[in-house]
């Protein structure tokens, strides 16, 4: 399980990176209103560093099916919902002028990510409850 504990310190560079880029990429846009990018640095910290780190403690005798595919599925989904909030307020912040199909598909795209990390929670609370053999 030492897995866990690379990808959190992982996502909490990135998380740190993220807010930074944050910071300075709305200052450099003279932007002060709300935007998608300020839950980058929050969405990686938290459920990039945060989760994995307690997961690390309370999973390491643990291993079964369920939790494999949890961590694919978390890998996948994770940085492709970060992505798409990224991509949100970079629209956001440069005030980008979208037409509603566009605008549909990243709302979209978003949903497919939230959908496959909620699916990978989903096989996390399986595989933590599955009785042990």
């Amino acid at each position: 399980m030492k897995k866990y504990k690379k990808i959190a310190l992982i996502y909490l560079v990135l998380g740190i990176i993220f807010g930074a880029f944050y910071r300075e990429f709305t200052k450099f846009n003279n932007f002060s209103g709300k935007t998608a990018l300020a839950f980058v640095h929050t969405h990686l910290i938290v459920l990039g560093f945060v989760i994995p780190f307690i997961l690390e403690l309370e999973l390491k005798e643990r291993q079964n099916k369920f939790l494999n595919l949890y961590h694919l599925l978390y890998q996948i989904f994770m940085p492709f919902v970060c992505l798409m909030l990224l991509i949100r307020g970079i629209l956001d912040v440069t005030i980008v002028d979208l037409s509603n199909t566009i605008n549909q598909i990243v709302s979209g795209f978003a949903g497919i990510a939230h959908l496959g990390f909620t699916v990978a929670i989903v096989f996390l609370l399986i595989g933590y409850f599955k009785k042990e053999n």
